[in-house]
């Protein structure tokens, strides 16, 4: 098969956007220090560590989002399903300050159970997390924290791992603001010994 370079200097770029990688969507909620709910849709989430369970993600320098997290440490991941994709990208519009987003989107919040920013009730699971560290890079931060309480629907926690994907339908992004929910599950060939 014939290859075709490109060049990516930008992970948004159209070019960039050809190659097919998904990343899966998220609503951080933070906390001001004035006691303001932010929300921001993120798709930009990764699983850092297992043991302790880190997760990481890329945001501006100049968002509430990083602001806030930079200012009171904690921060929760949202994990919507594509029954709600409308509401989460309004997460996404430039709000001024002291607008709490969830209002606007028509999401509630649910009180976390061991950090400020609240969860989103709509959302099918939930990571409450601690900021542990960060990496500046030009305007853009890495941010990282230490998971510190879980929570999920309960029909998802009871279900299989197939039943779980097709009743949470999460969303992944595929660039080109085009998305894609997961509710097909296959297996994969399990690890064996080296002999």
């Amino acid at each position: 098969m014939e290859k075709v370079d490109i060049i990516v200097d930008n992970l948004l770029s159209k070019e960039a956007a050809k190659i097919p990688r998904m990343n899966q969507l998220v609503i951080i909620t933070t906390i001001s220090t004035k006691g303001v709910v932010n929300a921001a849709v993120k798709s930009e989430v990764f699983h850092a560590l297992t043991k302790p369970p880190v997760f990481g993600f890329s945001c501006n320098l100049g968002h509430h989002t990083c602001k806030n997290i930079l200012e009171q440490h904690e921060f929760v991941i949202n994990i919507p399903g594509e029954d709600i994709v409308g509401k989460a990208m309004k997460t996404a519009y430039d709000y001024p300050v002291g607008v709490n987003e969830l209002d606007e989107a028509g999401l509630q919040a649910l009180s976390s159970k061991k950090v400020k920013p609240p969860r989103i009730a709509e959302c099918v699971a939930h990571f409450e997390c601690r900021h542990e560290w960060h990496d500046i890079h030009g305007e853009e931060i890495l941010i990282f924290g230490r998971v510190m309480a879980a929570s999920l629907n309960k029909d998802l926690y009871e279900a299989t791992i197939e039943e779980r994907f097709r009743i949470a339908r999460p969303i992944v992004v595929m660039g080109e603001y085009r998305y894609s929910p997961v509710h097909e599950v296959k297996k994969l060939v399990e690890k064996q010994k080296a002999h």
